[in-house]
């Protein structure tokens, strides 16, 4: 049975407008160009506060689809501790009708300091901690089913004032799962590059992400997905995005992506 749409868009609406609220208790100086500056909101080893309000759709392949809606905001907590915060909301048809609900809260800690230095690219280290808290029912297709704890570590290469590379990796492992649902174990390599283009407040980013599911005798995929975007003004931006799975087991077809972007 359909679950009432509007009661779950009220909770997401709710949760939203507290994690919105929030953000105005916390101010960084933003010194960049205003198009740096939102380019490096895609760069999680960046040292920026931001907003985001996000619509992705999903081919599931097979007539099915997913859309998904989300917040996540990034703040400085000091000059070296980055916190991220998600709040992802799912309205699916994957399990033969229509369900929706909230699917998961995300809770992220990073660490951020100087990295190595190689001739003149400089670097910034990151580690931390994700916690990632289901919300949905993976029955009905409004969640993954699991409750994870997940380290990660990476670098962010300043390739050059309006380029930069992400190598990242990370652990994804479940403590908690619905029953029915495999315990988790992924390791997920990352490559990102980010470019801004100053003159028109425009940037790009190419996001690579692989996975290796070591509870299915180490199977891969890897999706890839592309994110043009532009400031409207120094704190408000646009985006859009364009996803497609390249191979391995299946995540998704491919999707695309509507995104607004608050810089403080």
């Amino acid at each position: 049975m359909r679950k009432n749409f509007l009661e779950h868009i009220v909770k997401l609406l709710t949760a939203v407008l507290i994690i919105f609220g929030m953000t105005t208790l916390v101010h960084a100086q933003q010194d960049e160009d205003p198009a740096q500056s939102a380019g490096a909101a895609s760069d999680p080893t960046a040292s920026v506060n931001f907003q985001d309000f996000r619509f992705r759709y999903l081919d599931l392949g097979g007539g099915k689809a997913r859309r998904w809606y989300n917040t996540e905001g990034g703040y400085m907590l000091t000059p070296k501790l980055k916190l991220i915060n998600e709040l992802h909301y799912w309205d699916t048809d994957v399990s033969g009708q229509s369900e929706s609900n909230l699917e998961s809260l995300h809770i992220k800690a990073i660490y951020l300091s100087p990295g190595p230095s190689i001739g003149n690219v400089r670097s910034r280290f990151a580690v931390g901690l994700e916690w990632v808290k289901e919300l949905g029912d993976a029955s009905e297709g409004t969640s993954f089913g699991s409750d994870l704890i997940s380290p990660f570590a990476g670098f962010g290469w300043q390739l050059s004032p309006n380029a930069t590379l992400i190598t990242l990796v990370q652990y994804f492992a479940s403590y908690e799962e619905e029953p029915g649902v495999e315990e988790v174990s992924r390791t997920g390599p990352r490559v990102i590059y980010i470019h801004s283009y100053p003159s028109r407040n425009m940037w790009i980013r190419l996001d690579d992400k692989f996975v290796i599911d070591h509870k299915a005798d180490n199977a891969t995929s890897n999706t890839f997905e592309v994110q043009l975007g532009k400031m409207l003004s120094p704190k408000l931006g646009v985006y859009v995005d364009a996803l497609y799975q390249t191979g391995g087991f299946d995540q998704y077809d491919w999707g695309f992506g509507l995104g607004m972007r608050f810089m403080y």
